[in-house]
């Protein structure tokens, strides 16, 4: 849940898209355990912020940290990123 955002009654997550950032409107479903099903809005594979130090800004380049969590239940895998900003 934590890198779900609210904004005006929608719900948005930060997708990372070659090497830069985009606020991305998704529709959730159930919540279980404080994990939640995404409807529409992202597709299995796509790198999703989980952290960040600071404020983040649509099209602003990050460094990404790549971490694998596995599922106990049902052996899939969950990418969290740790992103940063990263000026050019």
């Amino acid at each position: 849940l934590s890198s779900i955002s609210i904004y005006e009654n929608n719900t948005y997550v930060w997708k990372v898209v070659e090497g830069k950032i985009t606020k991305t409107k998704v529709i959730l479903g159930e919540i279980v355990n404080n994990k939640v099903m995404v409807e529409e809005g992202i597709s299995e594979g796509d790198k999703i912020v989980t952290y960040a130090k600071d404020d983040l800004q649509d099209g602003q380049a990050i460094e990404v940290n790549n971490k694998v969590e596995e599922s106990p239940k049902n052996g899939t895998a969950k990418v969290q990123d740790e992103s940063q900003p990263h000026d050019h």
